[in-house]
């Protein structure tokens, strides 16, 4: 891979978590591990308060698309987990004192 390849793709990952939602959802997604798109929903509405659907849906999309997040299951029941590389760019970017507070407030 080239410089240039390099510093692209490490810029489209600096902006992934550029959307404070968007880095909710992936810290979500990492603590819950295999979630449904309910799960994934009710939990961050325990920290943000209700949330429309269709920011959800745009914030998981741009997860998936940058391949911090995977869509598994059936068409009619998906799921959603976290990829390595999510693991990964959680900690370097986000911190490990951000999953430790995520798992406090999702676990009580």
């Amino acid at each position: 891979m080239s410089l240039e390849e390099r510093l692209d793709e490490r810029a489209k990952s600096c902006e992934i978590f550029s959307n404070p939602i968007r880095s909710l959802i992936a810290l979500t997604i990492h603590h819950i591990k295999d979630a449904s798109w309910a799960e994934i929903k009710n939990n961050i509405e325990k920290i943000i308060g209700p949330l429309n659907p269709n920011t959800l849906s745009f914030h998981l999309t741009r997860l998936i698309e940058s391949k911090l997040v995977k869509k598994i299951g059936t068409a009619e029941q998906p799921r959603y987990i976290s990829t390595d590389k999510n693991d990964e760019e959680i900690r370097v970017k986000l911190g490990s004192e951000l999953i430790v507070i995520l798992q406090e407030r999702l676990d009580n």
